[in-house]
Parts: structure tokens; sequence; C-alpha cells
């Protein structure tokens, strides 16, 4: 298998007079008698986000006073065959974003989010470890054992929720261009990047530490704290939050 560089795809589109994008189509490159020939299949490209939301959320009163719990974000590296490894020794592109930079970017952005949907954000400052969050954002987790977890979060004047939030990132290979000889010439396709960003965000009740809304979203890239793409995905998971009048 042989790599496509950008600059060779480009010399490729120049002498075709086709366009190449990089959507995840797969655009075979036939060589026959010293012409090139590009085709482009008819399968659907990929997206570059995919968000899940809860299928029936309740509701959350506008103008109650929610607290946010310190974001968990995790880095790992994965490999083309999509196993983990320890250091990042492959060819996966480097962290551009530490992780305390995520976190207080997200918290920001959460306030942000939460007061612009009627919520009010209650302190500063985040509240508890970010091992905490990662263990409140889990579905399966017991609620007595949740319930010293957001006490410290709760215990702020007013708060009736808590806001937990988890960033999963994994470090994989960039995007670029595969080619192989067929037995008629040449085929080329794009190859996607393995990177991705998982958000998972979940408010729960201090009284009983069930949850009141769940929301995530996938993006297939790396963080990227000024590109419009990411920021995007990122605010499209409080979407999911329904609120109503309080009385």
């Amino acid at each position: 298998m042989i790599e496509l560089r950008s600059d060779v795809l480009r010399w490729v589109a120049e002498r075709t007079k086709t366009i190449l994008t990089s959507t995840g189509r797969q655009m075979p490159i036939l060589a026959a008698g010293g012409i090139l020939v590009v085709m482009l299949s008819a399968c659907s490209g990929t997206p570059a986000n995919v968000r899940v939301a809860s299928a029936a959320p309740p509701a959350i009163n506008r103008n109650e006073a929610v607290a946010l719990m310190t974001p968990a974000v995790r880095y790992k590296t994965v490999n083309s065959e999509n196993s983990t490894q320890r250091s990042p020794e492959n060819n996966a592109p480097a962290p551009r974003v530490s992780e305390q930079d995520i976190a207080e970017w997200l918290s920001g952005t959460a306030r942000e989010e939460l007061s612009m949907r009627g919520l009010r954000v209650v302190g500063e400052q985040n509240t508890g470890e970010p091992s905490a969050s990662a263990q409140c954002v889990r579905s399966n987790a017991a609620l007595r054992e949740l319930e010293p977890i957001l006490r410290p979060a709760c215990a702020k004047e007013g708060v009736r929720a808590v806001l937990c939030q988890e960033i999963k990132v994994d470090i994989g290979d960039e995007a670029g261009w595969k080619v192989w000889f067929t037995g008629v010439g040449i085929a080329a396709a794009p190859r996607p990047g393995s990177s991705s960003v998982l958000l998972r965000s979940v408010i729960r009740e201090c009284a009983t530490a069930k949850e009141i809304w769940r929301g995530q979203v996938l993006h297939r890239s790396l963080p990227d704290l000024v590109d419009a793409s990411f920021i995007n995905a990122v605010k499209s998971v409080y979407q999911g939050i329904v609120i109503e009048e309080g009385m």
C-alpha cells in the first residue's frame, strides 16, 4: 500500500480537470495509455460529527441553580488497527491542546450555553476532581456511590443539580490517501483519519443523584479550540436540554 501525498493528488486533479475532495468517498484512479482517469463512486461520505441525544429527556426548570464539576479529559493513542498504545510510537499526530486547556474551555462553554438556555450556574469555580466527573458520567453508576461525590457541589447555596462532563480523545492516524496497483492500473481512495473526540455530559439531581439529562457527541477529529466545526459539535450537545418555565 502506498500513501498518496496531497501534492501528488493536486497534480492529478489539475491534469484530469477533476476536483478531489476528502469527504470519504472512494475515488478509483485508473491509468490507461498514459492517461489518468478519475471515477467517483456513489457511496456516501462519513459525517464529521455524530450526535447521540437522549430519547425522552426530562425537563429542568428555568432559573434552576446548577453547579459544574471539573470535567474529566482523557487522551489515548490508537493505531490504524484500532488497538490502544501507552505511548504514541506510531504515526499519530501529537495532541494540539492540553488536558487542562480543554477542561477550562469546556467549563466556560458549558457555563455560557446553560446560561443562554435559562439556567443559573452557581459559583465561579468548578467543584471536585476530574475523576469524580468521570464516575458521575457512567450510566451504570450506583446512585448510593454518587451521592457523596455530588455532595460538595450540591452544598452550594440553592443548587439543585450538577453538570458532570467527560471528554475522551483518541489520537489516531491523520487523514490521507491510499494508492494501490490493480490489474489494469492504479487505484486510489481517501483514508479518513482515526482521531476522534467523544464528549459525554450528564446533569444529576442533588437530592437523589438521578439523571435529569444526558447527552453526548462524537467529533471525528482532534480537539481544536479555535476550529468552528469542533466548537459547534461541542455546543450541539447542550441543545437537548429541555427547559420548562419555573413555578
